[in-house]
């Protein structure tokens, strides 16, 4: 008795990859059709096509639906097991949470979040060495998975007035003269006719002279008005290849 032999077939039918195994005797051996493969066509063995469409496990992705597609999870942060999704668990080992430490990791959480390439040198990212880890267990630094918090880039030097306060403060001129005339009587003597005066001042003083000088502006900065620093955005749910 000799051993059959399969011959592959693959055929592109309306933008899908159809595949099937004919055996030695000429029979078509189950027929797969893929509509995942990037090229059309994706690898076939004994008439089965692979299950992942040639996307590596890990690959994140905006989705524009409200649910997970066969073979891809939401980004939430959902703790999944180590033993059930061994493929993703190689790919992304604990970069994200380590879940227990045990059986278990978390999946990326990018619910509300935007996503920042890792700097790896390039000098982009200025706080890159400070991230720390988006759940207990992942990642920290300039790492696939380590978290950012909230920043806003804000003027570190002081604040002053313009300085042409150039001014004087005078109390302006004082005149000031005292006369007496007249007669004057004392009891039990005689009376004295006399007549005084006193000089008459003028003066004019400056009080106050300020040359050009700058005042300082006091205050901190804190938290007002909207509640985050953010650009125009819309709204996608992100996915994980499993």
């Amino acid at each position: 008795m000799t051993s059959r032999q399969n011959l592959v077939l693959s055929v592109v039918v309306g933008g899908l990859a159809v595949h099937g195994a004919i055996t030695a005797c000429g029979s078509i051996k189950s027929p797969v059709t893929d509509a995942n493969a990037s090229d059309g066509l994706a690898q076939v063995t004994d008439g089965s096509a692979s299950n992942d469409g040639g996307i590596p496990q890990g690959t994140i992705v905006a989705f524009g639906g409200a649910t997970a597609p066969s073979g891809w999870m939401l980004c939430d942060g959902s703790v999944v097991s180590r033993t059930i999704y061994a493929n993703l668990f190689a790919a992304i080992g604990n970069k994200f949470g380590g879940g227990d430490g045990v059986s278990t990791f978390n999946l990326p959480d990018l619910r509300g979040r935007f996503v920042r390439g890792v700097d790896g040198g390039a000098g982009r990212d200025p706080d890159a060495a400070n991230r720390v880890p988006s759940t207990a267990g992942g990642s920290s630094g300039d790492a696939v998975g380590s978290l950012q918090g909230d920043a806003t880039a804000v003027p570190a030097n002081p604040f002053s007035t313009e300085s042409s306060g150039n001014h004087t403060h005078t109390n302006g001129a004082f005149d000031r003269l005292l006369t007496h005339t007249g007669l004057s009587t004392a009891p039990g003597s005689d009376s004295t006719d006399s007549s005084g005066s006193e000089p008459d001042i003028i003066h004019s003083t400056p009080m106050i002279t300020a040359g050009a000088h700058t005042h300082r502006i006091g205050g901190g900065l804190g938290f007002g008005g909207d509640k985050e620093t953010r650009p125009k955005n819309v709204a996608v749910n992100y996915l994980i290849k499993l």
